[in-house]
């Protein structure tokens, strides 16, 4: 059982001997108070896991809301194979599907950082469609 599901059985065994409750409102208040209960363990857990040493302490990660992902730089040959196609394609530098696949196979990328990488480039060119 992973660790998620884990903490949804503790939460759920208290939760399921009211479920009977016939007032959606009383269900609606309880369901949040899960929600919140869930959050709060998942939380700590993740707060713990340095001094934790199980396998749910290694795989729950929690990121803050307002805590931006980090930015991770391209590898030098990656942005090689790309400004190479990039510069013998001057005239109209917008890869096709395929071109995009070959791109991220060569530079050991995805097609979304190859895709992200092209507009970029074209917008700090000033490259503009068509031209």
């Amino acid at each position: 059982m992973n660790c998620v599901a884990t903490i949804i059985a503790d939460i759920s065994v208290d939760v399921a001997s009211s479920a009977t409750l016939q007032n959606l409102a009383d269900i609606q208040k309880r369901s949040d108070a899960f929600y919140r209960q869930f959050l709060g363990k998942l939380r700590s857990a993740s707060s713990k896991t340095a001094s934790m040493s199980g396998t749910c302490a290694k795989k729950i990660a929690v990121r803050p809301v307002n805590e931006k992902m980090r930015r991770t730089k391209l590898s030098l040959k990656a942005v090689e194979v790309l400004q190479r196609w990039y510069r013998a394609h001057l005239d109209r530098p917008y890869p096709s599907e395929l071109e995009k696949e070959d791109l991220a196979a060569q530079a050991r990328l995805t097609k979304k950082q190859v895709t992200n990488w092209f507009t970029n480039t074209r917008k700090r060119k000033g490259n503009k469609k068509g031209m």
